[in-house]
């Protein structure tokens, strides 16, 4: 059933607001993405009449998830363009909508309206409690769907745009109020006027309600009988894209089909694979890729399917776990998170033998405990719903995950018997669980290689990213953005970073991945991508996979600098080996610390220090590491 946001604005020409009109077209502008890949249904208007307002009701009854009016009003009404509607009849009619989340009166003092709207049904009502400035409602507007189209729930959306208001406003500014014949409120108050409001005594479900980001459905029942039809290899894997394609509209229609004659037609069966490798991370692509080499059932193959599995589990224990240092930082919180999850495999052999998803849901149930601040989030709220499912041994997901943790097992015994049987398992298992990995379809990854200012004295300052995406079909292409509109922000994450995100033009609400998977060329000064992730640490190293190739051979370091350490320096890369460490070549240190005469004292420099200090940093903030490097 479609999720309909309804935004009602209105103006009056004699007491005209300056603001609104921005704020409407803010709003537009951050809800059209999700409206046109179905996840929404936006119905705005711009200068709403009592006769549309009806209408829009009558025309979507029972659809409505949020009712937003922007304009004059009061603690009776609200002004819309050709007159007044009325608190109680308002109330009366959207107490009438089963699906209605939240209502928004976002005017002058309309806390006079919030009793009758929650007596009338209404779960969650946003209204002002005094005049509130033009401005300032709408940065609060803008700030609040910033917030809920990056997939915070209402009740962090609601706290996401006082933060903001309070960080841009010392105090309600002397400006154009949106009252209707109101005065200024007799008592002066620093506490900012909008108020959540829900009955007494209730925690309606509707507080940690998200806007949607998939559809009701993915693939049509004609590609479905395509692909079952004509995908003869890798069909499992190939079965995913409809779960991707219910996270991503665009899958279809830039991938899967193609247009001769004006009609729509399949596409050659090799695309179907590759719509699967493209719109996943490059993570898991360039694996799924590999299988595609890999065909005849045995060991190699098998290995292959493993490694996929393997280098998934990862990925979604280190997006959790750098969750979770950032909310530990950012938000401080009071407790300590246990060291164990900051305990890093401390060989080649420990992490063969790691199980990344049973830690991850270990991690997932800690950051669920009562203690921690009611202000803790799941970045990727579709990652706390694969935890529920992993954690249920009813769920598919449970049994897929046991069954591959087992082929593993398996594996390090050699004892496989048929390897025929044991490929099949393997890929329809994975498949299980690439499956409930599809919502990373929705997100980007994006490579931030450096970062600039753009500053002149008649605009805001601005940071120009020098930055790309991290889904392609093949490692040997980077597309760094052109587009200033796409790399030019107004805030900023780290340089040198990997970092993930639902809104490619929001960097605000991104999370940076490294220091745990990290993108090896951008230290070196090479133009192309080349992804690493962690893999243990041994000594005074920190040691990173190559993910383009298989995980058995790339922590075995099989294939030149599949198997990279911190403590490389540019020089080690140019003269092809990677078992360089810093120690001088000739002993120019005898002479009391001076080189002899005529002596080059070398010039290796590492290029992974950052890596290093960023490593540190964040064993030593789970407590109690005190020596990061013990």
């Amino acid at each position: 059933m479609p999720n309909i946001i309804f935004l009602a604005f209105a103006d009056e020409q004699q007491n005209s607001l300056p603001a609104l009109q921005d704020e409407f077209e803010s709003l537009r502008d951050l809800l059209r993405p999700l409206d046109a890949r179905e996840y929404i249904k936006l119905v705005a208007h711009g200068a709403s009449t009592r006769e549309q307002f009806i209408e829009t009701l009558n025309h979507y009854q029972g659809q409505l998830s949020i009712v937003h009016f922007s304009g004059h009003a009061s603690g009776q009404e609200v002004a819309l363009a050709d007159g007044a509607a009325f608190a109680k009849g308002l109330a009366k009619l959207l107490g009438q909508e089963p699906q209605l989340k939240l209502l928004i009166l976002n005017g002058c003092a309309t806390r006079g309206q919030v009793e009758q709207a929650l007596a009338a049904g209404i779960p969650l009502v946003i209204a002002t409690s005094r005049p509130v400035a033009d401005e300032q409602a709408s940065c609060f507007s803008i700030a609040f769907y910033r917030a809920l189209v990056n997939k915070r729930t209402i009740l962090e959306a609601f706290n996401f745009a006082l933060g903001e208001l309070e960080a841009r406003f010392k105090q309600t500014p002397e400006l154009a109020l949106r009252g209707l014949a109101l005065r200024q409120a007799d008592e002066s108050s620093e506490a900012l006027p909008w108020g959540l409001y829900t009955l007494a005594g209730t925690t309606p479900e509707a507080l940690h309600w998200r806007l949607p980001y998939y559809r009701d459905s993915g693939l049509s029942d004609q590609l479905k009988q395509d692909i079952s039809q004509r995908v003869s290899t890798n069909q499992y894997i190939v079965q995913v894209l409809d779960r991707m394609c219910a996270v991503n509209k665009d899958i279809t229609a830039n991938y899967l089909i193609r247009y001769v004659d004006g009609k729509p037609q399949p596409v050659d069966p090799s695309s179907y694979l590759d719509a699967v490798i493209q719109n996943f991370p490059w993570v898991i692509g360039s694996q799924i890729g590999l299988l595609r080499q890999k065909l005849p059932a045995n060991l190699e193959r098998l290995e292959q399917l493993l490694s996929t599995y393997v280098l998934s589990a990862q990925l979604l224990f280190y997006i959790q776990l750098a969750d979770c240092w950032e909310q530990k930082n950012r938000k401080h919180w009071p407790i300590d998170v246990p060291p164990g999850f900051a305990q890093l495999p401390r060989s080649a052999e420990e992490l063969k033998q790691t199980n990344f998803l049973a830690r991850l849901l270990d991690l997932y149930h800690w950051m669920c405990r009562p203690e921690l601040p009611d202000n803790r989030t799941f970045f990727a709220p579709e990652l706390a719903d694969f935890c529920q499912h992993l954690a249920d041994p009813g769920h598919r997901l449970h049994k897929a995950q046991q069954a591959l943790e087992q082929l593993r097992q398996k594996h390090a015994a050699r004892d496989l018997g048929d390897l025929n049987a044991a490929c099949k398992l393997a890929e329809q298992t994975l498949a299980i669980v690439l499956g409930e990995m599809s919502f990373l379809a929705a997100y980007h990854f994006l490579t931030v290689r450096n970062i600039f200012l753009d500053f002149t004295l008649t605009k805001p300052l601005e940071y120009d990213l020098e930055m790309g995406k991290l889904n392609t079909l093949t490692a040997s292409s980077l597309g760094m953005y052109q587009d200033a509109n796409y790399r030019r922000k107004n805030n900023y994450t780290n340089s040198k970073s990997i970092v993930l995100t639902a809104n490619e033009r929001d960097l605000q609400f991104a999370l940076p991945l490294t220091p745990f998977l990290i993108d090896a060329n951008t230290y070196l000064g090479d133009p192309l991508p080349n992804l690493f992730l962690f893999a243990f640490v041994e000594g005074e190293k920190y040691h990173y996979y190559s993910v383009n190739h298989d995980f058995y051979t790339a922590i075995a370091g099989g294939k030149g600098f599949d198997l990279i350490h911190t403590s490389l320096c540019k020089e080690d890369f140019l003269e092809g080996t990677n078992d360089s460490s810093l120690e001088a070549e000739e002993d120019w240190l005898d002479d009391g610390g001076f080189a002899p005469l005529g002596t080059a004292i070398s010039s290796k420099t590492p290029v992974f220090t950052i890596l290093e200090e960023q490593l540190a940093r964040f064993r030593s903030d789970f407590s109690p590491y005190h020596n990061p490097r013990s």
